[in-house]
């Protein structure tokens, strides 16, 4: 499933221009994931520019993950405060009221 690189040089009989997108269907993600594969003077390059796109992208993961514990930790801490607020308003209820105000 999918065209890899293999697939384009075979299929790139015409030498279309240098950057050609590839649609490869990933049946994990029931998706399709775009790729530019860039044409240059050695695979070794290929692989290079390759690797450098992978890191980017890591990097973003990175800090995509990031943002979403500190999201998560507020929102956690959000909870802590409104279930503080909660018990000190029932605490203040049973003082001013009785224990039995503020059960009903």
């Amino acid at each position: 499933n999918g065209l890899f690189y293999k697939d384009f040089v075979l299929a790139n009989k015409n030498n279309d221009p240098p950057r050609k997108l590839i649609s490869q269907y990933d049946n994990t993600e029931s998706k399709i994931m775009s790729v530019f594969v860039i044409r240059t003077t050695s695979l070794e390059e290929q692989l290079q520019e390759l690797r450098r796109m992978l890191a980017k992208k890591e990097a973003e993961i990175e800090c995509l993950t990031t943002q979403l514990a500190e999201q998560v930790n507020k929102s956690k801490q959000k909870k802590v405060e409104v279930g503080q607020i909660l018990i000190a308003s029932m605490t203040q209820t049973e003082k001013t009221q009785g224990p039995t105000a503020s059960m009903t």
